[in-house]
C-alpha cells in the first residue's frame, strides 16, 4: 500500500509498472478514462473548497489516472466529463495540489483552471419585454418573417430542413416548462413538433431556478428549431452558470458526440478567465473542430467594452475554433427588410453587438477577409438580428416575450449551418475557413448582406469585415449554393495531346510526401490518372489521402453524374508514400493497377474515343478552396499507344475550380 504522504513521483512509477505488466486497452471513444470516486463521501478535508477544471489531452489516459489516484489518496474524488474533469480543491491542500498539477502539465501536457467563483457566464439576452397577446403577434418577428428577411426561399423550395443533423444547446439551470413552451411556440408559429431530448451531464440536476436562464433556455430551443425544423435538438443543462460547469457540459457533448452542431448563447469577458482559463477551455473547442463538430457562440450584448473598463471581447466566441455570432437591427421597409449594426452608447456604457479584438488569441490562419487587418483574433465572424426593438417571439414558462440579444442570433445561425450540412451530406464541422473563403470570392456579395451602418459604441460597421457585424448576415439560399461551390473539387490536370481513340492507357510513378498539419480541415487530396473528355465526362483512377488515411479508387462522371468508390489502404504517415499506377482501356473495359493490385470496370464511357489520357491532382470537400494541394510528384509518365510506350511530347495544363 502506498502511503498518502508519498508524492506524484511514486504514483507515476506505479502507473508505469502497471503499464508494463498489463495489456494496453484502447477505448472506443478517444478521450481520457478517469477513475471516478464520490468526493462528497470520500473528502477528508474540512473548510472551503475551490472548483478545478482539468483538460487531459485525448488518448493520454495515463495522466488522467495518475491525477485521479493522487486525489483519491487524499480523499478527493474527480468527476469526468470526457475532455474535461473537475474536482473540489480544499483550501488546506491547494498549494500541494496545484504543485502536482504543474508537474502533470509539464510532463503530460495537461491544462487546468482554478475557478475562484468570479468566472460566471451570463446569457446574452438584452432587455427582455413582455410580448403582445398570443393572438396578436404583429410586433414580434416570427420564423416566417426571418425566413423572408434572410432569403430562405431556396431551402423552402427544396425541402431542406436540417434533416439528419443534430443541434446541441448548452444552458444553465434550464426552463422547468420547456416542453410545454416549445409545444406552444410550435403551435403558434405553424412549425412541426420539436424533436427534443434533454440531457443532464453525469446526472447532475440544476442547483436551483434562475429566471434569466429559463428564458434563455426557451429562446435557444425554440429558435434552434424555428429555421431548421427537421433538425434534432439536444438540450444539455448545466448545474449552474460557472463557466467551468458550462464548459464541462460542452465537453460532455463533444466527448459523447451528442451533436454535430453546438450553439452557445453565453459568455464572459476574456479578462475574467485569464490565461489559465483560456488555455484550458480552448483545448475543448479545438478538439471539437478536430472531431468535425461546429461550435457557435454569441458575442454578447454589451458592445465593445462588454461592461469592462477597457475594450474586450467575450469568450468562448473569441476562441479561434468557434464561430462568433454578432447582432444587427432588422427593419421592415416597404415590403422588404433593411439592416444596420446593433449597438451604441446608453447611460455612458456601450451596448449591442459584442465585438473587437482578442487580447489573448492571435489572428488565426483562416481569418483573411476584405476589411480585416489585425494581428489578433477579431469578432464577430457573422451576425443576425439581435436588437430587442426588432426582436423575436419566445414562449417561456407559458408566457410570451419579445426577445433581443445575440442569444437569439446564435441558434439562428446554428439553423443555417444545419441546412448547409444537410445539403453537403456530412457535418462540415469547423466552418470558419469556409465562410471566410467565400468572402474572398465574387460570391461574397450574393451570399452575405454586408452591413455598413451603425456601431457597437466604439467600432463602426464598414465595408467588408468589421468588429461589429463580422462578414455580415446570411442570404441563406445563395450562401448554401456558395458553400457547395467552395466544397467542390478544385485542382489541376495535365492533358496529353495526341492521345485520342488509338491510345490504350497511361502509367506513372506517384510519390506523396507527408501531409502537412494545416491541411487538417482542407478535405481530401486525390492524385489520379485519367481518361478525360471534359469536366462532365471522365474516368479518374488513383490515390486519395487525408491527414489520417490513404485509399485507392476511382471517380467517374457521365454527363455530370458522378459515382466513385475508394478502398482504404492504411494510415497516412509523415513518411513518403510511393505508388506505381497504370490505367489501361480496351473498348468498354477499364483496368487500373496500383502496385500490382488490379481494379476492373466494365462500362460504356460516352465520348471515350475522343478522350485524352491525363494526370492530375485535386482537392475534394475542402473548407478552404484554392489553398495549396499537399505536395506530390508524378514521374515516368508513359503513354501506351499501338503496342508502343511513348513519352508525352506535348502537355496542356489547366486549372479548375467552381469558384470562378
Amino acid at each position: 500500500m502506498i502511503s498518502k504522504k508519498r508524492g506524484l513521483a511514486a504514483l507515476i512509477l506505479l502507473a508505469l509498472v502497471v503499464l508494463q505488466l498489463q495489456p494496453v486497452l484502447h477505448p472506443s471513444v478517444n478521450v481520457p478514462v478517469f477513475a471516478v470516486t464520490n468526493f462528497e463521501t470520500q473528502n477528508h478535508f474540512t473548510g472551503n473548497t475551490t472548483e478545478v477544471s482539468v483538460f487531459v489531452p485525448p488518448g493520454n489516459a495515463v495522466a488522467g489516472n495518475i491525477l485521479a489516484d493522487f486525489l483519491s489518496y487524499r480523499g478527493i474524488g474527480i468527476q469526468s466529463y470526457g475532455l474535461l474533469s473537475s474536482f473540489n480543491m480544499p483550501a488546506a491542500a491547494s498549494s500541494q495540489i496545484t504543485g502536482e498539477l504543474n508537474i502533470l502539465k509539464q510532463d503530460f501536457g495537461i491544462q487546468y483552471y482554478v475557478n475562484n467563483g468570479s468566472a460566471v457566464a451570463f446569457p446574452a439576452l438584452y432587455q427582455v419585454s413582455n410580448a403582445s397577446p398570443l393572438q396578436q403577434t404583429a410586433n414580434e418577428y416570427l420564423p416566417s418573417d426571418i425566413r423572408r428577411a434572410y432569403n430562405f426561399t431556396y431551402p423552402l423550395q427544396h425541402n431542406i430542413t436540417g434533416k439528419g443533423t443534430t443541434i446541441a444547446l448548452v444552458d444553465a439551470y434550464g426552463d422547468p416548462l420547456i416542453k410545454y413552451d416549445v409545444n406552444a411556440f410550435d403551435n403558434l408559429t405553424g412549425l412541426p413538433p420539436t424533436n427534443l431530448t434533454v440531457v443532464y451531464p453525469s446526472n447532475y440536476h440544476p442547483a436551483g431556478y434562475n429566471s434569466s436562464w429559463s428564458i434563455e433556455t426557451a429562446t435557444d430551443v425554440e429558435w434552434a428549431h424555428a429555421l431548421a425544423p427537421g433538425a434534432r435538438i439536444v438540450l444539455v443543462i448545466a448545474q449552474n452558470a460557472n463557466v467551468s460547469t458550462l464548459d464541462n457540459a460542452v465537453s460532455y457533448v463533444i466527448s459523447h458526440r451528442l451533436a454535430n452542431i453546438i450553439s452557445l448563447s453565453w459568455g464572459l469577458p476574456e479578462s475574467q478567465l485569464g490565461t489559465q482559463g483560456l488555455n484550458t477551455f480552448s483545448q475543448v473547442y479545438k478538439y471539437a473542430a478536430d472531431s468535425g463538430i461546429s461550435v457557435l457562440a454569441a458575442t454578447g450584448d454589451y458592445g465593445a467594452y462588454d461592461q469592462q473598463k477597457t475594450l474586450t471581447v467575450n469568450f468562448p466566441s473569441s476562441d479561434p475554433y468557434v464561430l462568433a455570432i454578432g447582432g444587427t437591427s432588422l427593419y421592415p421597409v416597404n415590403n422588404h427588410f433593411e439592416q444596420s449594426a446593433w449597438g451604441g452608447i446608453l447611460d455612458g456604457s456601450t451596448y449591442g453587438s459584442g465585438g473587437g479584438y482578442s487580447s489573448y488569441f492571435s489572428r488565426p490562419w483562416w481569418q483573411v477577409a476584405p476589411g480585416f487587418g489585425s494581428a489578433y483574433r477579431g469578432t464577430p465572424d457573422v451576425s443576425m438580428n439581435a436588437n430587442k426593438n426588432t426582436g423575436m417571439l419566445v414562449i417561456s414558462e407559458a408566457k410570451p416575450y419579445k426577445i433581443g440579444g445575440t442569444s437569439i442570433s446564435s441558434p439562428m445561425w446554428a439553423d443555417v449551418i444545419s441546412l448547409i450540412d444537410q445539403v453537403s451530406h456530412r457535418s462540415l464541422g469547423f466552418v470558419n475557413p469556409l465562410l471566410y473563403q467565400i468572402s474572398n470570392t465574387p460570391m461574397y456579395k450574393t451570399s452575405f448582406q454586408d452591413i455598413t451602418a451603425g456601431n457597437n459604441g466604439y467600432y463602426n460597421a464598414t465595408t467588408g469585415w468589421d468588429p461589429v457585424t463580422g462578414l455580415g448576415t446570411p442570404k441563406v439560399g445563395d450562401l448554401i449554393n456558395a458553400t457547395q461551390k467552395i466544397l467542390s473539387p478544385y485542382g489541376a490536370i495535365a492533358l496529353i495531346n495526341g492521345t485520342g481513340y488509338d491510345s490504350s492507357g497511361i502509367s506513372a510513378s506517384l510519390s506523396i510526401g507527408g501531409y502537412p498539419s494545416n491541411e487538417t480541415y482542407n478535405g481530401t487530396s486525390f492524385y489520379y490518372l485519367s481518361s478525360y473528355y471534359n469536366s462532365c465526362n471522365f474516368a479518374k483512377f488513383g490515390i486519395e489521402v487525408n491527414n489520417s488515411t490513404i485509399s485507392e479508387g476511382y471517380m467517374i462522371s457521365q454527363g455530370g453524374e458522378v459515382f466513385k468508390s475508394f478502398t482504404p489502404l492504411g494510415s497516412f504517415t509523415s513518411s513518403t508514400h510511393s505508388f506505381n499506377l497504370n490505367l489501361s482501356a480496351s473498348g468498354q473495359y477499364l483496368n487500373f493497377t496500383e502496385n500490382g493490385h488490379k481494379t476492373n470496370l466494365n462500362l460504356f464511357l460516352e465520348n471515350a474515343g475522343r478522350s485524352r489520357m491525363s494526370f492530375g491532382a485535386e482537392q475534394i470537400a475542402s473548407g478552404t478552396n484554392m489553398t495549396r494541394i499537399p505536395y506530390a510528384t508524378f514521374t515516368g509518365v508513359t503513354i501506351h499507344k499501338n503496342n508502343t510506350n511513348l513519352t508525352p511530347a506535348e502537355v496542356y495544363e489547366t486549372h479548375y475550380s467552381s469558384t470562378g
